[in-house]
């Protein structure tokens, strides 16, 4: 793919007019607010407004990844904040741990792909058994709003944790929340995707692992932050809260 993709980054709306300006790009892939290997970075309040608007006008195609962001709620943070993707893209949780990804697509691109030989939509996998059964599982006896609107209030305990914890720590890190998800940048809240990564710390961010690790804690993306899942309760927010906090008194000491 080498000289066919761009990089645009996430937030930067000149740059991404930039990117497209020559009309030749057929599809922008993005998460609605990207996760993991940065910590998270929130949109700013109009880049969706602005990536729907520019991709629309250049004939551009727009697809989420929603793997990671939709633990926010039913319909991820694409029904959260309300937005319009041609492409969704979901995995991992839907199908409450079995192998499994889905992907959805708007009227219109669904007409086009009806009335195309170009574009192959089957797989060998596709529609088993057994995934398609955790999955409707999963999304009507599990991940249903009673156990968002409980994960969202522990991750948002978690968060303010987080937040006092630093604060009392007196370390120039800032905290972030997303429903279930909470964490810290290494310095002040980033603005662009390459703000984020200049901020990451890998040997800071194993030391963490660890800490949690040898504490019975176990952090599933290192870097990402933790997650808040439906079982849990407040007890495990605490927990992890007083290893947190530990580490950080460690770390100042």
């Amino acid at each position: 793919m080498t000289g066919r993709v761009r990089i645009s980054q996430f937030n930067d709306v000149a740059g991404l007019r930039a990117a497209l300006a020559a009309k030749d790009v057929a599809l922008v892939l993005t998460e609605p607010a990207l996760t993991n290997n940065i910590h998270f970075l929130p949109p700013e309040r109009d880049w969706h407004d602005e990536l729907r608007r520019v991709t629309r006008e250049r004939g551009t195609v727009l697809a989420f990844d929603e793997t990671h962001t939709h633990i926010v709620g039913e319909g991820g943070a694409t029904g959260l904040w309300g937005l319009e993707p041609d492409v969704v893209t979901i995995g991992k949780a839907v199908a409450g741990g079995i192998p499994m990804g889905a992907y959805g697509v708007s009227d219109a691109l669904a007409g086009e792909l009806d009335h195309t030989k170009e574009v192959a939509t089957g797989g060998t996998l596709f529609g088993n058994p057994l995934s398609a059964a955790a999955a409707v599982a999963a999304l009507t006896e599990v991940l249903v709003p009673e156990a968002y609107e409980h994960t969202t209030a522990l991750g948002g305990m978690l968060a303010d944790g987080i937040d006092a914890a630093l604060r009392d720590a007196g370390l120039p890190w800032t905290s972030y929340r997303f429903g279930p998800r909470a964490g810290q940048w290494y310095g002040p809240h980033p603005r662009t995707g390459a703000d984020a990564h200049a901020m990451t710390d890998p040997e800071l961010t194993r030391l963490l692992r660890i800490w949690m690790a040898n504490r019975g804690i176990w952090e599933a993306l290192p870097g990402a932050g933790p997650t808040v899942s439906v079982p849990a309760s407040s007890a495990e927010v605490d927990r992890y809260l007083t290893a947190y906090t530990q580490l950080l008194v460690a770390l100042t000491s």
